[in-house]
């Protein structure tokens, strides 16, 4: 609901949100709001405004998967320690891989600019997301993009930085600026961080005047992507999977 917030109202939001197709509103915030969120998506459903069929679909489609992966045995309890073997097997590895190829969408791109040459010197500055380093293990670890471009090029220069450092990062880009022909930039929107951080730093980037690659995980305009930014691409997250899968599609692999 992040693009939608950042131009009405939560209330206002989540109803669109639901009416556009949502069928799960997290809402992270543990006060108040919840209570007066609930009371207005009640009322939106009495005068109207979502209809009650839209609500009994969404919940028969949440209960028959919670049914399905066994969530209304024993409470709800489940073993947590198994969810790691479960991860790891095959299929669920094929599955990642396969959507993550699916859902990247190329939003725009110059003329000629992929797919990168292993010649090319190319300037990575990627974003350490919370994730990466609440993880930290063989899976999911800061500077895994970088890992996975040297795959296809020795030609890389690489800095990291998070919603905090993005001065650092920027001086690092204006530092290296002449020994490289283009950035490769990743970028996250996390709402707990400095507000537009990373969209902050993908615009002074593109104002350097050498070609910026902006791999978002966000598509929205409003809080992520900059119009001055020619070639973007969204994977919706910041994920392993998508890091890969991203890495060979800009070197046409």
């Amino acid at each position: 609901m992040g693009g939608l917030m950042a131009r009405y109202s939560v209330s206002e939001a989540a109803i669109r949100a639901i009416n556009y197709g949502v069928d799960l509103l997290l809402l992270k915030d543990e006060n108040a709001l919840r209570f007066e969120l609930h009371r207005d998506l009640v009322e939106a459903v009495r005068q109207g405004r979502i209809a009650e069929a839209t609500v009994d679909r969404s919940l028969c489609r949440v209960w028959s998967l919670k049914y399905d992966h066994g969530l209304f045995e024993q409470g709800g309890a489940v073993d947590s320690a198994a969810a790691d073997d479960f991860i790891r097997r095959d299929e669920f590895r094929r599955i990642g891989v396969e959507m993550s190829e699916k859902v990247r969408n190329v939003v725009r791109l110059e003329p000629g600019i992929l797919p990168l040459k292993p010649e090319q010197k190319v300037l990575i500055i990627d974003r350490i997301t919370g994730h990466q380093l609440r993880r930290n293990d063989y899976w999911n670890y800061p500077g895994m993009f970088f890992e996975f471009m040297r795959r296809f090029s020795d030609n890389l220069g690489f800095c990291d930085y998070d919603g905090r450092s993005i001065d650092r990062a920027l001086a690092a880009a204006r530092q290296l600026f002449d020994d490289y022909d283009l950035i490769v930039l990743t970028s996250d929107f996390d709402r707990s961080e400095a507000a537009d951080a990373d969209r902050t730093l993908a615009a002074e980037l593109a104002g350097l005047g050498k070609p910026v690659i902006q791999i978002a995980s966000n598509p929205y305009p409003e809080l992520l992507i900059p119009e001055t930014v020619r070639n973007v691409i969204v994977t919706y997250g910041l994920m392993h999977e998508q890091l890969e899968a991203v890495s060979r599609f800009l070197y046409g692999r």
